[in-house]
């Protein structure tokens, strides 16, 4: 069927036929399906997992930009291989005067499928972590988590020591009370907790939803708090996460109206290691430490009202005797809020694979129209000027100057392949101008952006305060990369249109 199809294009559609464009195209789509596919496993959130490390250390993001860098390389050499084989240009086949941008639009193609694998498997996961509650339902449930958080184990908001500078002497000083709406409570009291945050919410719904909570429990609406509870108990038995207390438990053993001070702490999970001295603590104790004999495991014990502390080997774990599994939803629900907090696709993201995929669009193009030769050539001469540009831009302490010379160098090398191809007396260097032209004139643009956002904070350099506002326009540049980034783009297609129209006329002229 491919071979029937490739005879078809052959005799209608030469220039598919000679890029390769159908069997390439099919093949890089499946690649982006398997990739898309292994996205969507990889995006699966174990609700039992209680330490952020675990999927930090399970995530296998590195190894699949690894992997999918590895297949865009392998993928391009084949597709090279046979695109290479004929050159209907160089050997002055007979072609329509769009003909050569309609190839770099395919090779541009190509070149970006080829290079944006990684955000195929991005997508899937982050659609993965979404999928499973819809944004309403999600939301409903970190404000429940959030809120909840209040009445277990954490930090609190006013700390019971803190610092004070007397006669040059730095003095540990204690705080006995804190002040909340109007009112002094002690420092353990509940309404001086923080509650957890979700990168989903922003500072004002975990400001409300925590001003939300304590206004329960300075008018007494123990129906709500209990509510609540249920509510988190409700999340967690769905994910199979257990507790050992009841809602009506918890509630009997934290809500003490009016001060809040004489309550049993809850934790968060079962289990852990208070101050690790580095998250490395985590990774060696894999041991259920319940049934270690205490002979071998040289304990010690300590009972309070809240907790069990055993030291094991001289390392502190505390058992807390009440708990709710806020740990394991915390954590995973933090996966999911951060699936939720960003966009589906990181255009960034995307944005850099896309000018991945045009640079090499472009130095593939440029060896098709002019010669091994002059590329190698080129890629030589720029390299030297690159670094004899960069070292001086260091010397001067002055960005703006590597974007000025190279603007120069950009325009000097566009006027003279213009004068060449007026003049139709001999190519010269234009090839090297030519392939110049084709790998820095899309730079053109961002270098003006970077030279003009430069001058604008050295304008602003020298004053003492307060400093003098931009204007509209300089704050709307500074701000604003993305769009000029995005821009160009644009005008790089444009650019090439009108570039690969003149190339066609440029290959008539004699080499000397």
């Amino acid at each position: 069927m491919l071979k029937n199809i490739q005879n078809n294009l052959l005799l209608r559609h030469p220039l598919l036929w000679n890029t390769k464009f159908v069997p390439v195209l099919a093949a890089m789509v499946i690649i982006h399906i398997l990739f898309f596919a292994f996205g969507l496993a990889a995006g699966t959130i174990d609700f039992t997992v209680t330490e952020s490390w675990e999927y930090r250390f399970n995530d296998t993001s590195i190894t699949v930009g690894f992997f999918s860098v590895f297949i865009a390389i392998l993928a391009i050499i084949v597709w090279l291989v046979f695109y290479f084989r004929n050159n209907a240009f160089k050997s002055f086949y007979p072609k329509a005067n769009n003909s050569l941008y309609k190839e770099w639009l395919i090779i541009a193609v190509i070149c970006i499928l080829n290079c944006s694998y990684f955000v195929s498997y991005e997508v899937g996961k982050n659609l993965r972590a979404r999928s499973y509650f819809p944004e309403e339902e999600f939301s409903r449930r970190i404000d429940v988590i959030s809120m909840a958080s209040l009445f277990a184990d954490g930090p609190y908001s006013e700390k019971e020591f803190f610092y004070e500078n007397k006669n040059g002497n730095t003095i540990k000083m204690k705080r006995d009370s804190f002040e909340y709406n109007h009112r002094k409570y002690a420092i353990n009291s509940l309404l001086n907790k923080n509650i957890i945050q979700f990168t989903y919410q922003n500072r004002e719904k975990d400001s409300l939803n925590e001003l939300r909570v304590k206004t329960w429990l300075t008018e007494n609406r123990k129906d709500s708090v209990v509510w609540l509870m249920a509510e988190l108990d409700k999340i967690a038995k769905g994910h199979n996460a257990k507790g050992n207390i009841t809602p009506k438990k918890w509630a009997e053993l934290v809500y003490n109206y009016p001060d809040y001070t004489d309550y049993v702490t809850v934790g968060k999970i079962d289990q852990y290691i208070p101050n690790p001295s580095d998250d490395m603590a985590y990774y060696e104790y894999d041991t259920d430490y319940t049934t270690i004999a205490p002979a071998q495991a040289q304990e010690t014990f300590t009972d309070t009202i809240s907790n069990t502390y055993k030291y094991i080997n001289g390392q502190e774990h505390v058992f807390p005797k009440y708990y709710v599994p806020l740990k394991q939803l915390s954590t995973s629900y933090n996966v999911m809020s951060t699936a939720w907090s960003k966009p589906l696709i990181n255009f960034e993201l995307l944005l850099f694979y896309i000018y991945y995929g045009l640079v090499l669009s472009l130095a593939v193009f440029s060896f098709r129209v002019t010669s091994g030769r002059n590329w190698l050539i080129t890629l030589v001469a720029i390299g030297v000027m690159g670094i004899l540009t960069g070292i001086f831009s260091l010397i001067v302490h002055a960005e703006s100057f590597f974007s000025f010379i190279w603007m120069v160098i950009i325009i000097a090398m566009l006027i003279y392949y213009i004068s060449t191809c007026r003049a139709k007396t001999s190519k010269g260097l234009s090839a090297i101008a030519l392939t110049g032209l084709l790998w820095l004139a899309p730079w053109f643009m961002l270098l003006l952006h970077n030279m003009i956002c430069d001058f604008i904070y050295w304008k602003y350099t020298g004053y003492d305060y307060p400093i003098p506002e931009r204007t509209p326009l300089e704050s709307w540049i500074i701000r604003n990369s993305i769009a000029i980034w995005t821009a160009n783009i644009f005008i790089v297609f444009t650019y090439m249109f009108f570039l690969s129209r003149s190339i066609k006329k440029w290959k008539g002229i004699a080499e000397a």
